[in-house]
């Protein structure tokens, strides 16, 4: 009964627990389109707003835009969105009030890098809530979708190199870790009779 328990190599199962944690960890990068940050109706139609990075932070965010017809027989063949952001807040320095001008962008379908899509890429300088407004001629009447994206201020470089520096000297430490156990194990038997 001994023996059994012996042979059984409980490293195996601490290899097992860190490439699942490793798995859940970087699930949030799988995601292809981004996440969802707005749907609603713009005129008749169905529209689907997504952005990557998630969560947005201040620099380059990606958009992805979607609209489906609300008439299933016509086929949409929309070729641009205007886009139009509306920064967060005014700054009020001492007496003086500064205001940020509002950010007009395109989003377009040779932009997108997903099929059906419409995509626009959008520098944000400012965290808050940024608001967005869809707008999109149709015919002579303009018809506008308005949503809010929630910004947050640009992570810390640390944050993002240090983790592309921890996974190599964690993997050393394991193999280190495991070659000494393996060593162990060979001077036991060795010594054992």
């Amino acid at each position: 009964m001994m023996r059994r328990f012996k042979d059984r190599n409980p490293s195996r199962a601490i290899l097992l627990l860190f490439a699942l944690g490793t798995m859940l960890f970087a699930g949030s990068a799988l995601a292809d389109l981004g996440a969802l940050v707005a749907r609603g109706k713009l005129g008749p139609d169905q529209i689907t707003v997504l952005a990557s990075p998630s969560p947005l932070r201040v620099g380059k965010i990606a958009l992805s835009v979607s609209l489906q017809s609300a008439n299933k027989q016509t086929d949409m063949k929309m070729e641009e969105i205007g886009l139009i952001f509306t920064s967060p807040t005014d700054d009020h320095i001492g007496d003086e009030h500064h205001h940020h001008s509002m950010i007009h962008a395109r989003a377009r379908r040779d932009t997108s890098t997903h099929p059906g899509m419409l995509g626009a890429l959008v520098e944000l300088h400012r965290a808050g809530t940024w608001g967005v407004q869809a707008v999109m001629d149709r015919s002579g009447t303009k018809e506008v979708f308005s949503f809010d994206l929630e910004v947050s201020p640009p992570a810390s470089p640390w944050v993002d190199y240090g983790l592309a520096f921890a996974f190599p000297a964690l993997g050393i430490l394991i193999f280190i870790w495991h070659q000494r156990r393996t060593l162990a194990s060979a001077r036991q038997d060795q010594s054992s009779p």
